[in-house]
């Protein structure tokens, strides 16, 4: 229930944000691409949300990637202790053959 009021109380404003934000914005703006000798025209809400959603996804393309050696050490280490863990397991039914081994050979007392 926290959950929902506090993402409620987060989204509402951000919308109401970016509803304000898309209506005194609403002119057309000429966007010219020098490279390709296109020109677009496009209202001004359309390439500041625009440019505010390239720059989140950048932004989080860069921790992602800044993130991608612990990931790689994570699973580095999964792996070791998946190996440990099968290597004790192999070692303790080694032991188990063993120890059952003695009492196998182990010579029995005579009974009165």
């Amino acid at each position: 229930m926290m959950q929902r009021i506090l993402t409620f109380c987060i989204t509402l404003p951000l919308s109401l944000f970016v509803l304000l934000f898309a209506i005194a914005n609403s002119g057309d703006i000429t966007v010219k691409l020098a490279f390709f000798d296109v020109s677009y025209d496009i209202p001004q809400y359309v390439l500041g949300l625009g440019m505010l959603a390239i720059g989140f996804i950048c932004g989080g393309l860069m921790v992602w990637l800044n993130l991608y050696g612990y990931r790689i050490r994570y699973w580095q280490a999964n792996r070791k202790i998946k190996k440990y863990e099968d290597e004790m397991t192999h070692l303790k039914e080694k032991q188990m053959e063993k120890s059952r081994d003695l009492v196998e050979e182990t010579p029995s007392l005579p009974r009165n």
